[in-house]
């Protein structure tokens, strides 16, 4: 059993608390809604058949299930014997409203909230339907979901049969996004408003069967070399921007007639008909099989096309046109609401956002640790056995030390690391190249840690994998900036995803360059300090029984 609730409504709202059913297990929630008892609402469960997915679910009223819901003991009388939770045991530490809207599921009501229709009904015979927010320095942040989409893959478009006017296209009101990405771009160059030939010859040659989902993915090249997607950061808050961009379809409804109500996106019904389409012309980078968390890569792999595709001249026109249902055209990676705060500090100590995505790409690595909901299930279960006490096993503190190769490397590394292991010998210390190994291995190394040490850049990212809340104890993150850097980003990210931050700036003044370049000089004292720091913090996190060890001199 899980207990969530829903605490970032205003107490205005509040009138008691309900229970309602997941895929997975029975969950509490706090509803925050004086409606009627029977209501749909989104929640955040990440049992393995949701991974984490926000989806419709059916309010229950809770004293008429209580007992049907949370006993499964044999009962002669009508009168529950269980009744819910005290609301104390439910009801989560209120966030602010700054946290609560960027940081929390708040985020994606209010995307789902805020729907506009784009073509004119009495005109067309396709639908685009576009979800928006403006919480991010009142710009248009928007998702889009088109209906009844032709796409012709050599030509590397889309096509729709959407009447607008074309002196004044709506999408010139989407904001352009850094590296040439957001809806503007994807209008301009990957989609043809007004094509019903191409769009009917499609048609014809759609096969019965379930609504095929596609995907367009338009990825910043952030990367090196040039052109590649390649930037850990930049790509994978992108990455976390399409799952957010489905969890805000799976929360709002359909309002076609062979679907109204619906949610417009199900996973579990939907992932084995969607396809992913990367139109940008980067290289495929480490990230790529990312894309297909929400599709079926042994039915429909992600397409990337080609960096110069040919257009067969002499090839008729309906080859190559396949039809589409629905179309996605996801929340683009600059608007997620993770870059708030990249050059200032925040206060926010939680994120279910971040949660929920770290969760996913674990799951997808199988890096995942104990499922607590199958532990909070067997722990009601009357016949279950006495828990025991987990089994005490002598694991050194893992620390994984970040290095870097080529640039803002760390001088005398070496000896710093010849004077940890003096000071704290029972601690092992892993140097490692991550450029050495697949994404997938990285992941699995991060998760494996308790502490990460490394130098600004975007390899910080990492630290969402780090093991922490609430499915192991917190981590902590070591990180070497370059002098008088004044970046935040990974700071804020370390406290919000539960874990000790520590900070050190390097020596050697940096002013008037551009330290993306350059070496990092740091102190031996100044570096051991800041490490050791993180490990005297970690000595009794899970099962490590350490004193703060007295050794003054390496």
């Amino acid at each position: 059993m899980v207990l969530v609730s829903l605490s970032h409504w205003s107490s205005t709202q509040l009138i008691g608390s309900c229970l309602f059913r997941t895929v997975n297990g029975i969950v509490g929630l706090t509803w925050n809604h004086p409606g009627p008892q029977s209501a749909q609402v989104a929640a955040s469960f990440a049992g393995p058949a949701g991974k984490g997915m926000y989806e419709y679910i059916q309010l229950y009223d809770a004293k008429e299930n209580a007992e049907s819901e949370l006993s499964d003991a044999p009962s002669s009388s009508s009168v529950p014997t269980v009744l819910p939770l005290p609301e104390a045991y439910t009801t989560r530490a209120k966030q602010d409203e700054f946290c609560s809207a960027l940081f929390s599921p708040a985020y994606l009501y209010n995307l789902s909230r805020n729907r506009t229709s784009f073509c004119d009904p009495n005109g067309s015979t396709s639908m685009l339907e576009c979800f928006s927010t403006r919480i991010i320095n009142n710009r248009l942040d928007t998702l889009c979901i088109a209906s009844n989409v032709a796409f012709h893959r050599r030509k590397r478009k889309f096509y729709m049969d959407c009447a607008h006017d074309p002196e004044n296209p709506f999408y010139k009101i989407f904001p352009e996004y850094m590296m040439w990405t957001g809806l503007q771009y994807i209008f301009k160059e990957h989609i043809g408003l007004k094509d019903p030939e191409r769009l009917q010859k499609s048609r014809e040659k759609r096969a019965s069967g379930a609504k095929k989902f596609g995907v367009v993915a338009r990825r910043e090249g952030a990367g090196s070399p040039h052109g590649s997607a390649a930037n850990t950061w930049h790509n994978l808050v992108e990455l976390m921007s399409y799952y957010m961009t489905l969890d805000v379809l799976s929360m709002s409804a359909s309002p076609h007639a062979e679907d109204k109500g619906a949610a417009y996106y199900n996973p579990e019904v939907d992932k084995a008909n969607t396809q992913v389409i990367v139109v940008d012309g980067h290289k495929k980078g480490p990230y790529f099989d990312l894309w297909d968390f929400f599709s079926d890569p042994t039915r429909n792999p992600t397409l990337k096309l080609s960096e110069d595709p040919k257009v067969d001249a002499e090839a008729e026109e309906q080859e190559g046109l396949e039809f589409f249902d629905r179309v996605v055209l996801p929340l683009p990676g600059a608007s997620n609401p993770f870059w708030e705060g990249t050059w200032t500090a925040h206060h926010c100590s939680q994120s279910d956002l971040g949660r929920v995505f770290s969760e996913r790409v674990l799951t997808h690595y199988n890096a995942t640790t104990t499922d607590l909901a199958s532990l909070d299930e067997k722990a009601m279960d009357l016949s279950a056995l006495p828990p025991k006490w987990t089994k005490k096993v002598s694991e050194p503190l893992q620390v994984l030390i970040v290095k870097r190769d080529t640039t803002r490397r760390i001088d005398d590394l070496e000896g710093k690391l010849a004077a940890l292991k003096k000071l704290y010998p029972s601690v092992v210390f892993n140097v490692r190249d991550l450029s050495d190994y697949t994404f997938a291995e990285q992941v699995r190394m991060v998760h494996s840690h308790q502490v990460l040490v490394g130098v600004h850049g975007a390899a910080m990212t990492h630290l969402f994998f780090l093991p922490g809340r609430p499915k192991a104890p917190s981590s902590t993150v070591v990180e070497i900036l370059p002098h008088k850097l004044g970046h935040r980003g990974y700071r804020n990210l370390a406290l919000m995803m539960g874990h000790r931050y520590i900070s050190v700036h390097a020596d050697n003044d940096m002013e008037g360059k551009d330290f993306h370049g350059l070496d990092l000089e740091v102190e031996n004292s100044k570096y051991v300090d800041a490490v050791g720091t993180a490990i005297k913090a970690s000595f009794h996190r899970g099962l490590q029984e350490m004193d703060i060890e007295t050794v003054k001199t390496a």
